[in-house]
């Protein structure tokens, strides 16, 4: 019987013969605040992490974005009757990178306004507080979806600094412009990135283990 040789090339034909473990994998990056900051906002600078290219190819993209307004103050009654109303007030966000993507057309594109409202009844020469609870909007922007993956990866990680910028308004249902306001409104901004991802090819050990029975058992052959 002729002896059997076991080649380099039949060995890496056998190993690329293994199962691979390509299971989708998800990573989610740590939450970005700006803190809660007096406004209006204005550019104020909020961190969005970037997907490390090197881990393996990038197949989608969830963004959170989530817009927080406390306002608190008071509201005075100039006049001298009673006055029933209702005081609303909201901050509008928008956001950008600067760049012209189409991350930066997403950004463009959502629609983060909080609101708070509370109602009056007001005796004349009166002041009453204004101290909503915290009121908070969130949205969520996906890929590829609302923007290319491209805009989300770089090879070995990364970040894109992304702007906030509010605008605050208040509006008045009743009161008669009778109502004078002081009112001081915080806005806070957060952002966290989910990315979904194969990751690059790795053997699992049964497969590993399979191969090496196989070649042990082709050199118990070949003795023989």
């Amino acid at each position: 019987m002729k002896p059997l040789k076991i080649t380099l090339s039949a060995f890496l034909t056998i190993f690329a013969l293994a199962e691979t473990q390509v299971k989708a994998n998800t990573i989610t990056e740590p939450l970005q605040d700006t803190g809660s900051l007096k406004t209006e906002l204005n550019n104020v600078p909020l961190t969005l992490t970037l997907f490390d290219s090197n881990l393996g190819t990038l197949t989608g993209v969830s963004i959170q974005v989530w817009g927080y307004m406390n306002a608190n103050g008071s509201l005075t009654n100039m006049s001298a009757s009673t006055q029933t109303f209702t005081f609303r007030q909201d901050t509008a966000y928008t956001m950008t990178d600067r760049t012209g993507s189409t991350l930066d057309t997403a950004l463009s594109n959502l629609n983060i306004d909080p609101r708070a409202s509370q109602s009056y009844n007001m005796p004349g020469g009166s002041t009453a507080s204004y101290s909503p609870s915290i009121q908070s909007a969130t949205t969520t922007l996906t890929a590829p979806a609302n923007a290319s993956l491209s805009d989300f990866q770089k090879a070995g990680g990364g970040s894109d600094t992304i702007y906030v910028t509010t605008l605050t308004g208040d509006t008045f249902s009743g009161g008669g412009g009778n109502i004078q306001t002081a009112i001081t409104t915080y806005g806070e901004a957060k952002i966290q990135a989910i990315y979904t991802y194969t990751p690059v090819a790795v053997p699992e050990p049964s497969s590993l283990l399979l191969v090496g029975s196989a070649l042990m058992g082709l050199c118990f052959y070949r003795r023989r």
